[in-house]
């Protein structure tokens, strides 16, 4: 089935089938698609250009590019670095890829990106597939997007390349002639030919079938309860609200709960790389929120080892799976190595610091990061992460299992260092550097966490547009932080699960029963036991059709929520408000401008939820959040504490509203732990509940029919 020459894609948000208008390249830096690709090639981070690389790696990356995972910095993709600007290019390439049909597709749910990724996945993981030639992929890819798109509303001519198109070829595949074969020829009537691709493979997910050795496995994982080890690491202190005093000053305090979100990011994006290196760009199905789900044709069982394995190296240097913050680790080590109290330490432990260093006696060698970052130390230092062989899918819960056990008793690190442990002592720190040189013993990790947290900062102030109404040279008074801002996404996960698109057009006279079987893609089919060849192939194409709605409404939200949040930004008024951190759809922002108040950030929060909703469709969208106005006197790390806090009040708030509206996005599992706060919150869970529900209220808005909450640290001041 030929692309429509007038039509895009099926739209996999909307719950009935309704296709995108013709796709329409429109942007003021680049004419085309092509030159927004040739800008991503030409600067993918490296020792090499990958035109000089061999078939295997360039076609990887072009794989990586069309599926959202091109390089932007060392060891960074755009879900890394989201704001950075080549990011925001391939968040628009990855949302116009995805309305473009492509050509000789029969499967009316594909994208021209899912088509040829299953395609490399489904090639280079079977034995008894003949393996597909590169540049026939390429070919398609390029001839699909001529025929499925325009760019300004202009056709592409069909004798003649566009500059952007040459450019793009030659930056991937350069003009030698021994690369001649990805370019396309001229027939006899002087019109441009490529090689296509005929119709796409159909993946068998979960099943049991006569086809041995086709059948993909979906794996799951997921860090567990984030904020709480956030909390044990960054608050410095095991209770919040613990009388003890923090020896470090609560003013500088924020580098510790920064670095420990940024360097938890930094494990996602490890794993991220071996998974998109060993199991191939398509396998990944979906990833955010600190999960990510990816098939395999591994047992579960196996896939456990492999990513326990993963994840004990996820520190360590590598030479292709580097973590993003390697360069920070290296020189926070060389630092801490030198320390007279960190050797005097060690050595009461029995441990010979002189054996740390290289022959330079400068920076640390090897042992030094098995001991303090290596396998027996990951599970110290981490936390939980469960393994799901199955998903929860609607309201039905699935008991994960744990990659990594946790040591039953505290590392000596831990009770030695004085991060680690509350104290009473008076005087303040403003460093771990400041502590160690005056005698006090930190842990590496929390000296880690530190460096990674002052970067994190470091980089996030790099961004032009958020700072272009700043100038340090006139600047008379030294920026205090005045608000901070923490929310994240409502029931994100059921947007790609529950939000299910109705495949009644689709079941083709298959009774509920077999199509709620069939969508559900933790559920495993028998297709040996199906009677007739007919039914087989009915129930193995609406299971597909699933598997690509998933993986396509997964790609979408992330480009569309990381493109609205820098859209929303850039054209916004607020200047001077920093992300602290964003991580997946867990974000925090710190305004340090006297001229902002609650009605500026609220109005930025509704034009940021509105440009996401307007990119994505009819999506049942909204956030949850604190908005917290820090008050005289008060510590930074105390008013981050607050807004946490009004964080979790308002996300419980957003569930307990949402049940009683007959909503349907928050399963079993939530409801439980909802009922559990209720009863230890009460009474202010109640009169919070009763505050929000107040005429006008400013903090309570509504987006495409969801309520979205706001709670700020004001709403149980007493009224004047």
């Amino acid at each position: 089935m030929q692309g429509s020459s007038n039509q895009g894609t099926l739209n996999p948000w909307r719950m009935s089938k309704r296709k995108h208008e013709l796709p329409n390249w429109d942007d003021d830096v680049f004419e085309t698609p092509f030159g927004a690709m040739t800008e991503l090639i030409s600067q993918w981070p490296g020792h090499e250009l990958i035109a000089q690389q061999n078939n295997e790696e360039r076609h990887r990356k072009f794989l990586e590019m069309i599926s959202g995972y091109c390089m932007v910095l060392n060891g960074r993709r755009p879900h890394d670095v989201p704001l950075h600007p080549r990011s925001q290019v391939s968040f628009k390439i990855l949302s116009f890829l995805d309305k473009i049909f492509p050509i000789n597709s029969d499967k009316e749910w594909h994208s021209l990106s899912t088509m040829l990724l299953h395609y490399d996945l489904n090639t280079n993981t079977s034995e008894d597939t003949q393996t597909i030639p590169d540049q026939i992929i390429f070919h398609h890819f390029m001839h699909s997007i001529r025929t499925g798109s325009l760019y300004h509303e202009k056709e592409y001519d069909e004798k003649e390349l566009h500059r952007e198109e040459k450019d793009f070829i030659t930056v991937l595949h350069s003009q030698d002639h021994d690369r001649k074969k990805y370019w396309p020829k001229r027939n006899e009537g002087g019109l441009l030919e490529f090689d296509d691709l005929q119709n796409p493979p159909e993946l068998y997910i979960n099943t049991i079938s006569i086809r041995k050795g086709r059948n993909f496995n979906l794996h799951t994982f997921k860090f567990a309860k984030i904020q709480t080890w956030i909390k044990e690491w960054g608050y410095l202190k095991q209770n919040v609200n613990s009388p003890e005093n923090t020896i470090i000053d609560e003013n500088n305090a924020h580098p510790f709960f920064i670095g420990a979100s940024s360097l938890l990011d930094s494990i996602s994006a490890t794993i991220r790389s071996h998974i998109l290196a060993e199991k191939r760009p398509g396998s990944i199905i979906i990833d955010g929120g600190g999960r990510i789900s990816y098939l395999s044709k591994k047992s579960h069982k196996e896939e456990q080892e492999w990513l326990a394995e993963v994840v004990k190296k996820s520190f360590m240097i590598q030479r292709e799976h580097t973590n993003p913050f390697n360069s920070i680790i290296v020189n926070a080590a060389t630092e801490y190595i030198h320390s007279p109290i960190v050797a005097h330490t060690y050595k009461l432990h029995h441990i010979d610091p002189d054996t740390w260093t290289n022959a330079h006696k400068n920076q640390p060698n090897a042992s030094f990061f098995r001991e303090e970052l290596g396998e027996t130390r990951v599970a110290h230092l981490l936390p939980q992460i469960h393994y799901f062989d199955t998903m929860s899918v609607g309201n039905k819960t699935f008991e994960p299992s744990t990659l990594l056990e946790l040591p039953p008793t505290k590392d000596w690190r831990q009770n030695r260092c004085c991060l680690c442990n509350p104290t009473t002592q008076q005087k303040k720190y403003n460093t771990p550097n400041d502590l160690l040189s005056s005698g006090i013993f930190v842990c590496f990790f929390h000296y880690l966490l530190h460096a990674v947290g002052k970067s994190t900062i470091l980089r996030n102030k790099s961004l032009p547009f958020l700072f272009s109404g700043q100038n340090m040279v006139t600047r008379k008074q030294t920026t205090t932080v005045r608000h901070l801002l923490k929310f994240d996404g409502n029931a994100v996960g059921s947007l790609f699960i529950n939000h299910v698109y109705d495949f009644k057009n689709d079941s083709r006279g298959l009774d509920h029963e077999m199509v709620d079987k069939s969508i559900d893609l933790n559920h495993q089919l028998d297709l040996t036991s199906m009677p007739t060849v007919e039914l087989q192939r009915n129930v193995r194409q609406l299971r597909h059709n699933a598997l690509i709605l998933r993986q396509r409404r997964s790609t979408i939200f992330n480009s569309s929520w990381w493109s609205a949040l820098h859209r929303s930004l850039k054209s916004s008024q607020i200047k001077d408000f920093s992300p602290w951190i964003v991580a997946g759809d867990d974000v925090l922002f710190a305004n340090e401008a006297s001229d902002v108040d609650e009605e500026a950030i609220l109005k930025w929060l509704a034009e940021f939820i509105n440009i996401v909703t307007q990119k994505i469709g009819d999506v049942p969208l909204s956030l949850a959040g604190g908005i917290y106005k820090r008050q005289a006197g008060e510590s930074i790390l105390k008013s981050y504490q607050q807004v946490c806090w009004l964080e979790e009040l308002s996300g419980h708030a957003w569930k307990r509203l949402h049940i009683n509206s007959k909503g349907k996005f928050v399963p079993s599992e939530k409801q439980i732990k909802l009922e559990h706060f209720e009863s230890e919150a009460q009474p202010e869970f109640a009169a919070l509940l009763d505050w929000l529900g107040q005429k006008n209220n400013k903090f309570v808005f509504r987006w495409n029919g969801m309520q979205n909450i706001i709670v700020p640290n004001s709403w149980n001041f007493p009224e004047e």
